[in-house]
C-alpha cells in the first residue's frame, strides 16, 4: 500500500468513571486492562456515536456466534486507539470484585439463610481500572470528506470498552499529515516487528492487538457466505454498511492479532512517519491496522 494524502481528526475524550479495556487473551478471573483505548474499540465506539447522531438506535450485538455483527468505522477511516492525558492519569487500578454476579441474586439479603436452593453462582475476580481525566483519540483517512462528518459526533457518549462509559467532548482537524523519517517519540502504539527492526535495544511494553479482516463484497451490499465453526442466529441484516452513518452492520469477517508495542513518551525511535504538530503516527501501524481483505 502506498500512501499519498493522509487526513487526521483529534478526538478529545471525556470518561465518566473508570474504564476497562480486557487484555486478550487472558484469565477469566484476572481481568487485566490496556493502558489505552484499543484503536477496535474506539472505532466501534465512534461508529455507535455515529449511528446515534443519525438518528438511529443504538446498535445490539446480541449473543457472539456465526451471525453476531459488528457495528465500526468503514474501512476508509483508521483508528488508532486513544491515549490518557492529563493531571489524574495514572497507571490502571487494580482492586477485587466479590458477590453475586446477576442482579437477581438474593442470598446476601435474606435474614436467614438456610441450605443454598440453587447455585449462588458467586464472582471472585481481581479487575484492572485504567483512571484517566481524558482520552486523546486519533483517525486517519486519506478521505478528507468522510473522516470530517465525524466532528458531527460532538456530545454523544455511550458505554466503551469491557467496563465504563465516556462522552466526546471535542474534536479538531481535518489536519494534512506530512511524512518523514526520523528520530521522535510516537504518539501511538507501534507495530513491535516494525519497531525493534530499526530499533532493537528500545525498551517497550508489548502487547497483543487485533485488526479487523473485512469481507470483499464488491460494493458493500452483499451478505456474507462464510461459514464458521460457531452456532448461528438469525442474521440482523443481508446489507452492509457503506458509511459510518447508516444502520447497516460493518463488513467485517474476523480479528486478526498483532504484537504491538509502546514506548515512553519521552523516548525518541527512529521510524516512517506521518506527523502533524508534534503528533507522531507510524505508517506502519496504518497499514496494520487498515486490516486483510477476506475473499471466502
Amino acid at each position: 500500500m502506498v500512501i499519498t494524502e493522509m487526513y487526521l481528526i483529534i478526538f478529545k475524550i471525556k470518561p465518566t468513571a473508570g474504564l476497562t479495556f480486557r487484555v486478550l487473551p487472558g484469565s477469566i478471573l484476572d481481568i487485566t486492562t490496556y493502558s489505552f483505548v484499543p484503536p477496535t474499540t474506539l472505532s466501534g465506539f465512534l461508529r455507535r456515536l455515529a449511528m446515534m447522531s443519525a438518528g438511529f438506535d443504538f446498535p445490539n450485538t446480541g449473543p457472539n456466534d456465526q451471525n453476531t455483527p459488528f457495528y465500526v468505522l468503514p474501512r476508509e477511516l483508521v483508528p488508532l486507539g486513544a491515549y490518557p492525558v492529563g493531571a489524574c492519569s495514572r497507571p490502571a487500578h487494580r482492586t477485587y470484585r466479590k458477590g453475586p454476579r446477576d442482579l437477581g441474586h438474593k442470598a446476601f439479603s435474606d435474614l436467614y439463610r438456610g441450605k443454598a436452593s440453587g447455585r449462588e453462582n458467586i464472582q471472585l475476580h481481581t479487575w484492572e481500572y485504567l483512571l484517566a481525566e481524558e482520552l486523546v483519540g486519533y483517525v486517519v483517512s486519506e478521505n478528507e470528506k468522510e473522516l470530517a462528518r465525524l466532528m458531527e459526533i460532538i456530545g454523544y457518549g455511550s458505554k466503551m470498552g469491557k467496563e465504563g462509559y465516556a462522552f466526546v467532548e471535542s474534536t479538531s482537524g481535518p489536519f494534512q499529515l506530512q511524512r518523514t523519517e526520523l528520530k521522535a517519540a510516537p504518539s501511538t502504539f507501534v507495530p513491535a516487528d516494525d519497531l525493534f527492526e530499526k530499533n532493537p535495544r528500545v525498551p517497550a511494553d508489548i502487547f497483543t492487538l487485533y485488526s479487523f479482516v473485512w469481507l470483499e463484497t464488491g460494493g458493500n451490499q452483499v451478505e456474507s457466505q462464510k461459514k464458521r465453526g460457531r452456532r448461528k442466529s438469525p442474521s440482523p441484516s443481508k446489507l452492509y454498511s457503506t458509511n459510518a452513518f447508516d444502520e447497516h452492520p460493518s463488513p467485517v469477517v474476523k480479528y486478526k492479532p498483532f504484537p504491538a508495542a509502546r514506548v515512553d513518551g519521552q523516548t525518541g525511535v527512529m521510524l516512517d512517519y506521518l506527523h502533524y504538530d508534534g503528533i507522531f503516527i507510524p505508517i506502519s501501524l496504518i497499514e496494520t491496522l487498515r486490516g486483510g481483505i477476506s475473499h471466502e
